[in-house]
């Protein structure tokens, strides 16, 4: 799933829920000793130290314009904290975390609603009569999802849940009363109800009301493949709003362990997906990814995984073969492979227990004569480790000399050498570093 038409905080916030979800997915399936989890661990450092470079000091996360100037979002804001409270954050920071929450919470109207005059880029969700229902259902998806109260630290958790007038509550009680106000529009009306399920204080009778009214749509089927989708009727909807229809409603299906109509919205989206590689939106992206997580947990919930084993045989037409071996302790990793030039078809069989996606690319690449470069005697590398609070960096530098055959000719051996190295710092400052 690609990132590179997203920007700035939006770039930073899909990087982190689509690390901390592969997190969870390799935690719920018992593969916390993958390399895959140790490699989480550096993706979500990264993408929280960007994700702060757009951190206000009143705790709030902003939106940078093209001209320079910072808008506070109460949307930004509820997803960055949504994503800092995840049970799969390696680390806590408290002061962001109690600075970031009562920002939110500050924003929180007498009826339980969420507003703010702030940015918020998806048309559908933040402009219109319903904006503030929109808003509200972020924030509670936000502030609950992936079991967050069950992990949260106990002062976050009690300002959250404390009393019958807690701010979940309020919340909750106001989106309650508004869903019959909103059952005109469909992705407002399943944003709603992704809010609701995971949930942990929603009632099981309104849970039910969803479930059934969850069944009650009619899906569309494809004949071609059997594979089934949620039509846009009413002919308000864009396209990309209902690939996002579609994408909550595995979620939602995947919360109730129907995997069999989980499994056929998927397929569809997929096969939609090739028409729009790119997210128009951050909502787009972390919804997404949270479909493909819940699709995946499901399919090893309902399938014996140490039987899986599917064999992939793959013939060119100039005799070039490739054979891939898929099994349980690999079935969640990309194997590749490239053939060499004059090809011009390909054949491949599949044979086995299990299931396996099979994605053939074509790619030209026109390649232009280099140069060859005057080698450098001189060999710079850096790295920076972040310290446990994120205020501090510490750098390692390391240097290496190799003096051409020219460098030597111009000193004796027994002379003494001085190698003078500025370094410029991400905080701005500039080390001096001298070598002897």
């Amino acid at each position: 799933m690609e990132t590179n038409s997203l920007v700035g905080i939006d770039r930073a916030l899909v990087r982190l829920y689509r690390s901390l979800g592969l997190r969870q997915y390799l935690n719920e399936t018992f593969q916390t000793n993958s390399p895959l989890f140790n490699m989480t661990t550096d993706n979500i450092t990264t993408a929280y130290q960007k994700l702060q470079l757009y951190c206000d000091y009143d705790g709030s996360y902003s939106f940078v314009s093209d001209k320079g100037t910072q808008h506070s979002s109460l949307y930004l804001t509820s997803l960055a904290f949504g994503a800092m409270i995840s049970p799969m954050m390696p680390f806590r920071d408290n002061v962001t975390l109690n600075r970031t929450l009562n920002w939110i919470l500050s924003h929180q109207q007498e009826d339980g609603s969420f507003d703010d005059n702030g940015p918020c880029f998806h048309y559908q969700f933040c402009s219109g009569k319903f904006r503030r229902e929109s808003l509200t259902a972020i924030v509670l998806y936000s502030l609950t999802h992936d079991n967050a109260s069950d992990w949260m630290p106990q002062f976050i958790h009690h300002q959250l849940y404390h009393g019958e007038n807690c701010p979940i509550i309020r919340a909750q009680n106001y989106l309650e009363s508004r869903v019959a106000h909103v059952k005109s529009n469909l992705l407002i009306t399943t944003l709603f109800e992704m809010a609701f399920v995971q949930n942990r204080t929603l009632s099981p009778i309104l849970r039910e009301k969803i479930h059934q009214a969850l069944l009650n749509r009619k899906l569309t089927v494809v004949p071609e493949d059997g594979s089934k989708y949620l039509k846009n009727l009413d002919g308000t909807m864009t396209f990309d709003d209902q690939l996002l229809v579609n994408a909550l409603t595995i979620s939602l299906y995947a919360s109730f362990e129907d995997y069999k109509t989980t499994s056929d919205i998927a397929r569809w989206v997929v096969d939609q997906i090739q028409t729009h590689p790119y997210y128009d939106t951050v909502l787009d992206a972390v919804f997404r990814t949270e479909a493909w997580l819940k699709v995946d947990c499901l399919f090893r919930k309902q399938f014996d995984i140490e039987k899986f084993s599917v064999t992939v045989d793959i013939t060119a037409d100039n005799g070039q073969k490739q054979q891939f071996k898929i099994d349980s302790k690999n079935m969640d990793l990309t194997q590749t492979c490239q053939f060499t030039l004059p090809v011009h078809q390909l054949t491949y069989s599949v044979h086995g227990s299990g299931l396996a996606a099979i994605c053939i690319l074509q790619k030209f690449a026109e390649q232009e004569q280099q140069k060859q470069q005057k080698l450098v005697p001189f060999e710079l590398t850096q790295e920076f480790v972040p310290m446990s609070w994120f205020s501090e960096i510490k750098a390692k530098t390391c240097m290496t000399y190799r003096p051409t055959k020219e460098d030597q000719k111009l000193f004796p051996d027994n002379l003494n050498h001085t190698i003078v190295i500025e370094v410029q710092l991400p905080s701005g400052k500039k080390i001096i570093i001298f070598f002897f």
